[in-house]
């Protein structure tokens, strides 16, 4: 049997952060840069894949939503993996 090694997933600056989600969120870029600052929760200026899923976790269904319409996931409940943070 052939065990896949998860893939290890690059924390993301604020640029690339919001070159990243601009398009997803239809947001301006000021309130992109904002929804960064809230998500980095240690506030060292990356955004971590676990700081992404607390965020996204402890939200109402609708960022979720916008997220996994924009990446073609059916509905919110599916699986999102770091494929989605990798673009």
């Amino acid at each position: 049997m052939v065990t896949k090694t998860p893939k290890q997933v690059p924390d993301l600056d604020q640029n690339e952060f919001v070159d990243a989600f601009l398009p997803v969120l239809g947001a301006d870029a000021g309130d992109v840069h904002l929804l960064f600052m809230r998500i980095d929760a240690d506030s060292d200026g990356t955004v971590t894949w676990e700081e992404f899923l607390s965020y996204v976790l402890s939200q109402d269904l609708g960022f979720c939503a916008n997220v996994a319409r924009y990446c073609g996931v059916a509905r919110c409940g599916a699986t999102i993996d770091s494929s989605v943070w990798n673009g």
